[in-house]
């Protein structure tokens, strides 16, 4: 499967008990899950300016523009950003 079609965590191949440790770790309750899934229709009515916002900001950096400052590479990435900050919000 490719890279970009994969959660961070099935990229990172972090195990379901370690991802458990880490939600521990960061005292990541049940009630995160719900408030999170809760914002998730208010982020997706706000992602598209989110991540045009963040790649502006990138894109000030000679050094990350010279990596992704060309059409297609900018758009790969915002696809990226979009699903990365969506998969946030599901909890």
């Amino acid at each position: 499967m490719n890279m970009i079609n994969r959660t961070l965590q099935q990229q990172l191949e972090i195990t379901e008990i370690e991802f458990q440790h880490r939600k521990t770790l960061f005292s990541f309750t049940r009630g995160d899950v719900i408030a999170l899934k809760k914002a998730r229709p208010t982020m997706l009515s706000l992602i598209n300016p989110v991540v045009e916002k963040f790649s502006d900001v990138l894109l000030r950096f000679p050094e990350v523009a010279v990596i992704v400052g060309d059409l297609d590479s900018q758009a790969l990435l915002k696809s990226v950003q979009k699903k990365y900050i969506l998969q946030l919000f599901n909890g």
